[in-house]
């Protein structure tokens, strides 16, 4: 979902209904927190993503302030 929607607001609860259905797991918010951890672990360790961001764009302001 993330991939498909670059620079995208993408909900917690989209992704979950799309992870899980009926079924997330208890802690479904830190589970969450643990994935998108993960991917920007992975994003950074692979130079995946340019290293220059322009933070006051109110788009990636959110990625800005982790």
């Amino acid at each position: 979902m993330l991939l498909l929607r670059p620079s995208k607001l993408v909900q917690i609860d989209s992704i979950v209904e799309e992870l899980w259905a009926d079924e997330p797991p208890r802690s479904v918010r830190t589970t969450m927190h643990t994935y998108v951890y993960q991917i920007r672990k992975c994003i950074e360790q692979n130079q995946l993503a340019p290293r220059e961001r322009n933070c006051s764009s109110p788009s990636t302001r959110a990625t800005c302030s982790r």
